[in-house]
């Protein structure tokens, strides 16, 4: 990487001190004006008179250089400095801008403009003062010297600094932004014929030749070209580029739906979430937290054909996790028996679990349901299939604990202690989660009368409990089963 020192850090400090009219102090002698006598030869700056829009070979007036540019199908070279108290800057224009061999060959691709900032402003006009002052803030100039690289509307490609080596190394430094700049007119230009996501493709390798702020921040015409055409973010741009907003956006039609949900009758929040979604391309996750305030809508008006066919959007939404996938196809069977179509249920739920024959979540909600619906036997057969397939040893126990208590509801209480006992012996699984498992055992046991083993279960999970935080949670817990007893 080449070595560019900005006058940055510590520099910026002593730059800023002396733009408020002290002179930096400095600990060797900054190289030497340049002397007049050094510019003969050199290519004069084209138009009006030196005092008023050039500096030598440098033109001071912005408009007249990118005029000039345009011209004669130059890049603009564009010099921040502070020339009189900036030690870099300085530096810079004794080392490289002062030497014919940089300035001959430059001046060649490049047109040169000078924004200074001097501490002595008594030979600048109020007119050059406004217009540094305007492209300083417009460029976001924090340190000097920068030096830019810009096409002749006044884009910059690239941004540099001082860089040691002399006027051949530091030409060589910039011919290889101005080579960027030719690359991102040619993917530009290639752009203008194209429509669709291959205009997208080809303005974002344009703006990719770019460092990220300069793209970000002189850009925002291109950045919004490409997000209109990537406006449902298939190729993954509008989410490169509009993060931070549709982020913002996002949560403002969420809440927005939250509040027209709580406010409205349910058949206008109806009529209000589908305008507020409409309003952005929300991605899946997101479209989910929507689409789920229309589903309580639905099912509180009792359209329950509706409610089934927006469940069914749901699950077949592109981009979902296979999580939230999961809890939806749960959730359509939990719809079902709210509704009184138990048999659809659990036919639903045997279609999905030969889909996703894997998945022990789904097993599980079918053993769930059978609960509900008093077939305990089925779902102990249920939990017995959800357990093998069961990825996590808190998972694992969770079902667990739904088993025994079918057990329970079938009067096979020393089978359902049995089970909690089983995970308990076991090697394979860690104290923490025994801890939780013992006090679920524990609750079934004052359930049924045995309070003597039930103290000695809660006994045994504050043993086994791997923090504080859950000691803390867990004598909480036996203080409140105390209490119901």
């Amino acid at each position: 990487m080449v070595p560019v020192v900005l006058c940055l850090c510590g520099l910026i400090f002593q730059c800023e001190y002396a733009l408020n009219g002290q002179q930096e102090k400095e600990s060797e002698d900054p190289p030497k004006k340049i002397d007049p006598q050094q510019l003969k030869g050199l290519i004069p700056a084209e138009g009006g008179a030196p005092e008023s829009t050039s500096d030598g070979y440098w033109l001071i007036d912005a408009e007249k250089a990118f005029a000039q540019a345009r011209k004669e199908n130059k890049s603009v070279l564009i010099n921040f400095t502070g020339s009189d108290w900036c030690s870099w800057c300085i530096k810079l224009e004794g080392e490289v801008f002062s030497k014919p061999d940089f300035s001959k060959d430059a001046l060649e691709e490049f047109v040169f403009l000078k924004l200074d900032f001097p501490s002595d402003k008594s030979n600048q006009s109020k007119k050059e003062i406004s217009q540094n002052e305007e492209l300083k803030t417009k460029f976001g100039v924090a340190g000097f010297p920068s030096i830019y690289v810009c096409d002749s509307q006044g884009r910059p490609v690239a941004k540099t600094g001082y860089l040691a080596g002399g006027p051949a190394k530091y030409l060589t430094h910039l011919r290889k932004f101005r080579e960027k700049l030719i690359e991102r007119n040619e993917l530009f230009a290639l752009a203008a014929k194209e429509s669709g996501a291959a205009k997208a493709e080809l303005l974002d390798r344009g703006l990719g030749l770019m460092d990220e702020g300069i793209a970000t921040s002189h850009y925002e015409d291109v950045i919004k070209q490409i997000v209109t055409l990537d406006k449902e973010n298939k190729l993954g741009l509008r989410g490169k580029y509009y993060a931070a907003q549709d982020a913002e956006e996002r949560r403002r039609i969420l809440e927005k739906v939250d509040v027209v949900v709580n406010s409205l009758p349910p058949q206008a929040a109806l009529i209000e979430i589908e305008k507020a979604m409409k309003e952005i391309a929300l991605p899946a996750n997101s479209k989910i937290d929507a689409l789920q305030q229309k589903l309580y809508l639905l099912k509180s008006l009792q359209r329950n054909n509706d409610a089934d066919r927006l469940l069914d959007e749901m699950v077949s939404l592109d981009g979902l996790t296979d999580d939230r996938r999961e809890r939806i196809l749960i959730q359509k069977a939990y719809n079902f028996v709210e509704t009184k179509r138990n048999a659809a249920a659990l036919v639903f739920l045997d279609e999905k679990i030969n889909t996703y024959p894997q998945n022990a979540a789904l097993v599980t909600a079918k053993g769930e349901i059978l609960d509900m619906l008093e077939d305990h036997e089925k779902a102990v057969e249920a939990y017995d299939a959800a357990i093998l397939l069961s990825g996590g040893s808190e998972s694992m126990a969770e079902i667990m604990a739904m088993k025994a208590y079918a057990l329970v509801a079938l009067e096979r209480v020393p089978d359902a202690i049995e089970v909690f006992q089983a995970f308990i012996d076991s090697d394979e699984h860690p104290d923490f989660v025994k801890a939780d498992l013992l006090i679920q055992k524990a609750m079934l046991l004052r359930e049924v009368g045995r309070t003597d083993a039930a103290e000695l279960a809660e006994k045994q999970a504050l043993e086994r409990a791997e923090s504080e935080e859950q000691k803390s949670e867990l004598t909480e817990l036996i203080r409140q089963l105390q209490e119901i007893e």
